[in-house]
């Protein structure tokens, strides 16, 4: 049986790597955004390379944009309408 310590060790371990997932999939977006334009997110989420929840409209976009972590991969924004800090 594993230790309180073990089992705390792990779950902070999955909680670090899913904040760093989720800061790299949002660097990466941009950067690609950046240098190649808002298509070419699009087609990193279809090919895979970025994560994704969903997707679902966007307003400053003003079209369907992927979402992940509640916000645009695109453009930042928050679903709920907010830039995200």
């Amino acid at each position: 049986m594993e230790s309180r310590t073990e089992e705390f060790d792990k779950k902070l371990a999955n909680a670090i790597n899913g904040i760093i997932d989720a800061t790299i999939n949002e660097r990466l977006a941009y950067a690609i955004y950046e240098n190649m334009g808002q298509r070419a997110v699009h087609r990193s989420v279809e090919s895979g390379t970025l994560k994704v929840d969903c997707w679902a409209p966007c307003e400053p976009c003003e079209e369907e944009s992927p979402i992940y972590d509640n916000a645009c991969l695109v453009c930042g924004t928050g679903v709920d309408g907010k830039e995200d800090e």
